[in-house]
């Protein structure tokens, strides 16, 4: 299924993957406000399978991504036939930019297409969303602040009316301070305020819609590490705790519980030489990865 948005601030995911190194299969995000490709991989992986089932004995081939120069090429999904259903396809401009993603179905078909635009600085001007027929759905145009961070972002219908603008204010040393959505009319969809321990790390974020404050994200630390993450109402009451168990700078374990003290969510990480998440088991099954490397780069080599 086509996403309705490729680019998007990464601020929890980021946070979360810094801390605790967790598994991202394909992200889209900003390096320098230019679009890029973050495997959150180590150690340059060439090919990327991955097989999900309930046990061991079920395990089938469900992804694989294959990369080019560090960057993801290609992202193919099977079938529990083991038949190719969909693929991803990434094209780059010659710096490393991404330039145009497409779906393409098991009959080679392209379904949809996001191409993107820059600035004469290199920064993203433009992302537009294509029907697999070549029609125009959306574009969304990008405008920055004098540190050439993205401040704001519309998104367009493709007869050119206003859909929907997105807002981002930055601390002085260029953290994310506060992001607020609206609809065409001006109505609130969403916003996230952001505060920061004194270490930088984030201490919570405050959440609201239409209707005002509703909910809390807070962040415990333990040697440097998100150990808890508490979901608050806007009464001050629990909604849910995650806690987390590292081992070294790897996360591998973390249980999600209810306000009752259910627990509905628990998940384990084992990982390979590379630092990589190789094995993950939770309460839908088992994900396991297999990681294919490839020679060192020349500056790599040159170090070593």
């Amino acid at each position: 299924m086509k996403s309705s948005r490729l680019f998007y601030f990464t601020v929890a995911s980021v946070f979360i993957a810094g801390a605790a190194k967790v598994f991202s299969q394909s992200t889209v995000s900003v390096s320098k406000n230019a679009l890029v490709e973050s495997s959150k991989f180590n150690g340059s992986p060439v090919v990327v399978t991955e097989f999900r089932g309930n046990s061991p004995d079920s395990l089938k081939k469900f992804s694989v991504l294959e990369f080019a120069d560090g960057r993801i090429l290609r992202e193919k999904q099977f079938g529990d036939d083991g038949s190719e259903k969909t693929s991803v396809e990434r094209k780059f401009l010659n710096d490393g930019r991404i330039s145009e993603i497409s779906g393409i179905d098991s009959s080679k078909n392209v379904k949809w297409r996001y191409s993107y635009g820059y600035s004469e600085k290199g920064l993203l001007a433009t992302e537009t969303s294509y029907s697999g027929s070549g029609e125009v759905e959306w574009r969304a145009e990008y405008s920055y602040n004098a540190k050439s961070k993205v401040s704001e972002c519309k998104t367009y219908s493709a007869a050119g009316a206003l859909n929907f603008t997105e807002k981002y204010i930055y601390t002085e040393d260029g953290r994310i301070k506060d992001y607020s959505s609206f609809y065409a009319d001006g109505k609130l969809f969403k916003r996230v305020e952001y505060f920061y321990n004194a270490d930088s790390s984030l201490a919570q974020e405050k959440n609201y819609d239409a209707s005002g404050f509703y909910e809390s994200v807070n962040y415990s630390y333990s040697k440097g590490k998100a150990v808890s993450v508490r979901t608050l109402g806007a009464d001050g009451s629990l909604k849910t705790e995650e806690t987390r168990t590292f081992s070294a700078d790897n996360l591998i374990r973390s249980v999600l519980k209810n306000a009752e003290g259910k627990v509905v969510s628990e998940k384990e990480f084992f990982y390979d030489w590379n630092g990589n998440i190789a094995l993950e088991k939770n309460s839908s099954g088992i994900i396991l990865r297999n990681f294919q490397y490839g020679a060192p780069d020349a500056a790599e080599k040159k170090e070593n």
